[in-house]
């Protein structure tokens, strides 16, 4: 009897070095005054279909238990983390702040570093709209990396409003936005074109979309102000940006790259977004 595909055995250094990761993490974000949650590994099918977006859907282990209810081994953490709030800490004195681990199910073909069964970690910090507040996530995420002793890492930083409020200027609103935010996080030219034209955004708001999710680097924030001057909300998001890598610099982090063109392919990113290499693997 052999395991499930895409599953691996952790044993020896490697369970070793992840209950390091862990321990050095949990540390760390105990320090900020985070408290650790855990919630449970199956939830109602339904969390999922409405809050991870259609490429987690596709990849969901969902069943029905005995009584006929749907159910899915959750294929990541924030959705049921929102839910536990929602539930039980709505009342509770903001900002809160959350923390957690726990392992993911997603069905997907099984490749180099991804794993039908992975280790998720993550963090909440609820009740607070500041840039103060999102400086503050993207600074733990550098920190932990630093306390880890990781070396040759890349933190880059985003603000899908930003594109959101790009294509509401084009016309294009709401979840309409969503195949195209895919296709943007997908790095397929061919498939924006295509997601762009069956919106029907014109050619001039297309050219405003594809230059902006290219801007990267040192001069991308001024280049994005001028390239949407005259979209006052896509405006206000890139500033916003700007105002949180300046509460990043105070809080220690100085290496970053911003980079437009990230578009997370969940539903609920809908403002600030970062990535973390660590050589070409994402973590």
């Amino acid at each position: 009897m052999q395991r499930p595909r895409g599953t691996r055995d952790l044993v020896g250094e490697e369970l070793v070095g992840i209950r390091r990761v862990t321990r050095v993490m949990s540390d760390l974000f105990r320090r900020y005054g985070y408290v650790e949650v855990e919630t449970p590994i199956f939830e109602h099918l339904e969390l999922f279909e409405k809050k991870s977006g259609v490429n987690v859907v596709n990849q969901l282990y969902a069943f029905k238990d005995k009584s006929g209810r749907w159910l899915a081994l959750r294929p990541e953490l924030t959705a049921p983390v929102v839910r536990l709030y929602i539930e039980q800490l709505k009342s509770a004195p903001k900002p809160l702040k959350l923390f957690y681990f726990g392992n993911c199910f997603r069905y997907e073909e099984p490749q180099a570093k991804r794993w039908r069964q992975f280790l998720q970690a993550g963090l909440e910090l609820i009740g607070s709209a500041k840039p103060e507040a999102d400086a503050e996530v993207i600074a733990l995420a550098y920190h932990a990396i630093r306390e880890l002793g990781l070396k040759n890492f890349e933190l880059r930083i985003g603000h899908i409003k930003a594109l959101r409020e790009v294509l509401a200027h084009a016309g294009v609103k709401g979840e309409a936005q969503d195949p195209i935010m895919r296709a943007i996080d997908s790095k397929d030219e061919a498939r924006l074109d295509d997601e762009l034209n069956k919106a029907s955004v014109k050619e001039m708001d297309k050219k405003m979309l594809k230059m902006l999710i290219k801007l990267r680097g040192s001069d991308a924030i001024e280049k994005a102000e001028k390239a949407v001057t005259h979209i006052s909300k896509a405006k206000a998001a890139v500033e916003n940006l700007r105002e949180i890598l300046d509460y990043l610099k105070i809080l220690g982090v100085e290496e970053f790259n911003v980079d437009f063109g990230i578009a997370r392919g969940l539903e609920y990113y809908t403002d600030l977004v970062f990535e973390l290499y660590v050589g070409d693997v994402q973590i």
